[in-house]
Order: C-alpha cells, then structure tokens, then sequence
C-alpha cells in the first residue's frame, strides 16, 4: 500500500503544542486505550509501560524515545559517560585531544566520588560549588554553597531530615560518604570525637570561624554568608544556579541512594545581558545511535534570570536560576516581554557585538559539543529503529564566550511560554514528523528538512564550502552542517523539498541503478531542495572528531560536502 494515501494516526501524552502541530499535519489521534498508532508521544512512565508488557512495534510505528535515554539525561551517567569517553581519548590519542572535553565543568557524583570532592575542595577553598540531584528537573533540589559547614549541614539534613539542632551545628559524620554503604546512604556516628571523613575534619576547623549560620529548615538551604567569593573570573561552573527545595518528607521514604546527586563548580563569571544571567536552549533529534545519525534545530532561545547577577545574593533564585517554572513566579516575570529571546535574535546581538567570527567559532564549538556527547553514550544507548529522541540541550555562556555544557533533557517541555514559544515547537514538532517521514515524501539523502540540519550520519556532514568560510574553530577543517540561530525559513524550505519530491525520488531510483545524477541539465540537485549528494571521492576521517581504533565507542566514517544552505541574518 502506498504510504502516502495512507490515514496516519498518532498518540500522545501531552497537551497544547504537540497535538496541535499533529492535526495541523492531517493526523488523526488515536484513543487512549488504541495501537493502532504510527507515531506515539509519550512521557517515560509510558515508556516503561510499553515495553514492560512486551510490546512489540509494528515496521511502521515509531515512539518518542529510546528505552536507556537517560544515559545522557541523567546528570550522574551524563557525566560519567563523558569522563570515560576523555580517558579513552587521553590514553590513545593524547592529552590535547582529551583536553577538548572540556567544555563541562568540574563534575563529582556524590557519594561514590566524595573524596575526590574533597580533595578538589580543600585545593580550591574558595571557589562556589552547586549540589543537584542526578535526576533532577525545573531547578528542584539544588543547592550552592562555598563555605564547608554549609555542605556538611546539608548532608546532615539528607541523613537526619527531621531532626532539628535548635540553631547549633550538627555532629560531624564519622564516616565517608560512599556508595558501598547500604543502599547508598551515608554511615555515620554521631556525636564521636573520631572521624575518617576528612571533609569533617576541615568542619571542626572551622567550627570557629565567626560567621555562623542557622540550620535551614530543609537541604535546599541557600546561606546568607557568601563575603569570601574569591575571583569572579574563576573557571567556570555548573548548572542553572538554583534554591529550590528537597522534602524531608520525601527524603525520610526515600533514603539516599548510590549516585543520587551530583556537584559542580559553579560559573561565577556568566556572559550578561543587561546585567542578567541567561542559558541557551536548542534541540537535537537523534533517529539512531548505531549509526548514529543526529540533526539539529536551527531555532532555539535564550532563557534570562528576572534580576540583576550577584555573587552577594546566592539566595536568590530569581538573579542564579534561569528555569521558566522557577522565573514565572517571580513578580517581574513577563512571558511576552524580557523572559526569553530566540536563537536567532541571540545570535544577531552576539553578532553585533563581537563580530561574526568569533560568534561563528562560538558556535562551531557547541556544534563540537554536540557531537561528543552523543558520542560518549552511542554505544550504551540500546539502539531501536522504532525509536527517536529529541534531546533538549542546555548551555550557557562564560564572560569569555566560551559555551559550557549543563545538562541534556530527554523530556524537554513542549508547553509554550507565549506565542512566540508556541511557534517554535509546533514547527520543531511538525518538521520532527518530516524526518521521520513515515508519508513517504522523502529519499533519505536530504541533509536539511524544515528547521533541522544533518550534522552527524555516521560521521560528519559538512556544509557546502560556499555557505560559510569559517571552519570548526577547534581545528582547521570544513564547516559542519549545523546553523544554529540562523534564519529559520522552514515553511518555505518544506514547500520547496515536496515540490522537488518527483526529482528527488527519480534521483534516488538512478543512483541505485548506477546512472548517476545528471538530468536535465542538473549536475546536482537544484538549490533549496536540502538534499545532498553521495560521496564523490574518499577522504579521510575528520582529526577533529576521530576516536582511537581501539575503542569501543562507534567509529567515525567520512562525509563529502553537500550542497545547499547559506547563513543569513
């Protein structure tokens, strides 16, 4: 049966912007308890459900997510994942080839990683740390602190969360924060004299410092003493700084587990507009991971704090937390004015500012991000081809321009904040469903549909040489083809593709019969098709994103140029 004269019907567990960008294509939404589905939204817990019963997909059906996406995801896996992928590179290829893995700031999981925690803490005494939970979202949980009782309070409350020490210090553990204690938690004593943690005993140093603080009332406990911040300038830190709550309630059912938390050091030294802390989102779908093959979204934005940076004012979510379910709470929030800029308006500003190219090679580098972080789970992700992935990556900028990775969501939020949000992901959700092409419309060499660019199919995908003269900006080479807050003229890119789709699909009926690809006059597919050629000559692998043969992560294969895509502001 041909495809394309089929009635396509899909799931979803989401409301608002997912399920109109559905209908709008034609699709018919199935009920609830039907699956007879082609393509199903859903959230994790449906997820688990699916595949814990058995379920096997039909050829034609496709689900949101890969069954181990947490990979990525998780802080804690995120990290580790990312640490063995730098000692693998390290070991064949070298220090300089590691040390590009820098782009995360310095990681420890708690508890398994705590004496290294606090041997970096002792060599850097005054730097600020962030504390967040591995599985944490929307800013719940976190927790920054520079001063060791503060940490050491804070553990405590995670141990005792419902004892109250009127005001006083607690006891120090007597014991190392380790994994190996059961399910997780810490092994303490309290109340003895000896200890074998020696973060406690840098607290009993302290215990005499003149500035002492009030145990908080639950571990999300942000102190008001923040005086010695040391060097703004130093390093750059962690995540979305935030001041959101733990439960002791729900920390008393359920104890700490193994790698429950991580702790970064936190970037004291944010790029600012407008004397305010902003991180940017963009998107990367990934159809496959063994190959792997990943596309990223041209259209993203900014999310800014509601008040001015300070150092001074640790407490205060509304200046360190950038999250839209933190800010909307905030008096001056403003979802239609201030709260959120796109990518492209962004990168203009940018632009502006410091000039094309050292914009251009900013964003070479998150491009580099990108890469080696799909990279570092390829191989641990359990591969599915009725499976995709739209992973929400997060990144902030340094006074430097200098892109650190925070996070990556597999569960970005599709509720829109204002009109303009809501545009942006009905079309991310609309041009997600085109690469997918379960209508048959497509030949599957194309290398930009809609908002999204091919950057990775089993190796790099570079953009025509004419598109931009710039190359990564880590190493010399061509440019990758990413356009990240470039314009997004997606509607019109989608009307230009499907009316080119006899071409293209008599393109790829000559290219499997070995014809080649002149017709009509045409050496190459016509421009605004977004399609691109096969290689024409062998070429070997890209030194910048090349792993060691030896290493099990899935290999790099070269791409040739495609044609098509100009950078436009």
């Amino acid at each position: 049966m041909d495809v394309r004269k089929k009635t396509h019907k899909f799931k979803c567990t989401f409301s608002g912007s997912v399920a109109d960008a559905m209908r709008r294509r034609g699709w018919v939404e199935v009920e609830e308890n039907k699956e007879d589905w082609d393509i199903f939204w859903c959230d994790m817990t449906e997820l688990r459900i699916l595949f814990q019963n058995g379920k096997l997909l039909e050829d034609h059906q496709r689900i949101g997510h890969f069954r181990n996406c947490q990979e990525l995801s998780r802080k804690n896996q995120l990290v580790k994942n990312l640490k063995k992928l730098r000692h693998k590179l390290e070991r064949y290829l070298g220090r300089h080839e590691a040390d590009k893995l820098d782009f995360i700031p310095t990681t420890y999981i708690l508890p398994s990683e705590h004496k290294n925690f606090v041997l970096e803490f002792r060599n850097n005494p005054n730097l600020l740390w962030i504390i967040k939970p591995a599985a944490g979202s929307q800013g719940r949980g976190i927790f920054i602190f520079q001063k060791i009782k503060d940490y050491l309070e804070w553990r405590q409350k995670l141990e005792f969360p419902n004892s109250d020490f009127h005001g006083h210090h607690p006891p120090p553990p007597t014991a190392t924060f380790t994994s190996q204690s059961p399910d997780g938690l810490l092994s303490t004593s309290m109340g003895s004299s000896s200890t074998t943690d020696p973060l406690a005993d840098l607290y009993n140093k302290n215990l005499m410092d003149k500035s002492t603080s009030t145990i908080p009332g639950d571990p999300g406990f942000i102190p008001d003493d923040t005086s010695s911040q040391g060097d703004p300038s130093i390093g750059a830190s962690s995540d979305i700084s935030t001041t959101a709550n733990l439960e002791p309630d729900t920390l008393a059912r359920n104890p700490i587990r193994s790698d429950a938390f991580v702790v970064q050091r936190y970037i004291s030294n944010p790029y600012l507009i407008g004397g305010r802390k902003f991180d940017i989102r963009f998107y990367v779908l990934v159809t496959s991971f063994q190959p792997l093959k990943a596309w990223v979204y041209r259209e993203g934005f900014a999310r800014f704090s509601a008040g001015q940076f300070s150092l001074d004012a640790l407490q205060d979510v509304y200046i360190h937390l950038t999250n839209v379910a933190i800010q909307k709470t905030s008096e001056d929030y403003n979802p239609e004015k201030g709260s959120k800029w796109s990518l492209r308006s962004l990168r203009e500003y940018l632009t502006a500012r410091h000039g094309k190219e050292k914009i251009q090679k900013m964003m070479n580098q998150i491009d580099y991000i990108v890469i080696r972080t799909l990279q570092s789970a390829a191989n641990l992700v359990v591969q599915d081809r009725h499976c995709f992935e739209i992973y929400g990556f997060d990144v902030i900028l340094d006074s430097n321009l200098f892109p650190w990775l925070l996070e990556v969501n597999a569960c970005p939020a599709f509720t829109p904040s204002n009109e303009e949000d809501y545009v942006l992901k009905c079309g991310l959700i609309d041009d997600t469903t085109s690469v997918l092409d379960l209508e048959g419309r497509l030949t599957g060499y194309e290398k930009r549909i809609g908002g999204y660019d091919l950057i990775w199919n089993d190796g790099p995908v570079y953009a025509n040489s004419n598109d931009c003269g710039y190359s990564l900006g880590i190493e010399d080479g061509p440019k990758l083809n990413s356009f990240l807050g470039c314009v997004n003229d997606r509607v019109q890119q989608l009307r230009d593709l499907y009316r080119n789709a006899t071409f293209l699909r008599a393109a790829q009926k000559m290219m499997n019969s070995g014809a080649g690809y002149q017709m009509d006059g045409y050496d190459d597919p016509p421009a605004g098709t977004g399609f691109h050629s096969p290689p024409r000559a062998k070429k070997g692998p890209d030194p910048r994103f090349r792993l060691p043969e030896s290493c099990p992560i899935i290999k790099s294969s070269p791409k040739s140029d495609a044609v098509e895509n100009s950078i436009v502001f």
